[in-house]
């Protein structure tokens, strides 16, 4: 039977620790955390009917972003959250829905495991419709930690 290995695996058994070489930690290690941020929903965020920046999480230098998650007790209705910096979109535009209380995964395969070379602050643009005026939702922001 054949063996393949990803681009991870052939760097860690072509220079295996015996050699002297150190591995990347992000290869093999780094803390997994989670920024976990709580949001009172108030008629002010939607302010100008539609859009608002929500800051969910503040990721270190050397980190690598995993995924967000949002859980909601109130429906969102048609309201639109994506994940940026205000550069990077780290997780696309997705709607929650009508169900109060369900987790809602986001992420973007383009930037999931990528390194954030500087402390970064991230928030949830929300798009398409505003969201209610009362409630609460939470965001989970999962990251690996290199430091």
């Amino acid at each position: 039977m054949a063996n393949f290995y990803g681009t991870n695996m052939t760097s860690i058994l072509s220079a295996p620790p015996s050699d002297g070489t150190k591995l990347d930690a992000a290869l093999i290690g780094g803390k997994v955390r989670c920024f976990v941020e709580t949001v009172t929903l108030t008629s002010a965020i939607n302010s100008d009917g539609t859009s608002a920046n929500i800051f969910i999480a503040r990721l270190p230098a050397n980190s690598r972003f995993l995924k967000a998650e949002v859980v909601s007790t109130v429906s969102l209705t048609t309201s639109t959250l994506a994940i940026t910096d205000g550069t990077t979109i780290f997780a696309p535009a997705k709607a929650y829905g009508t169900t109060a209380d369900a987790i809602i995964s986001y992420g973007d395969g383009d930037y999931v495991g990528d390194e954030v070379t500087e402390q970064t602050d991230l928030y949830a643009d929300v798009g398409t419709a505003a969201l209610p005026a009362s409630g609460e939702v939470k965001f989970l922001t999962w990251y690996v930690d290199l430091n």
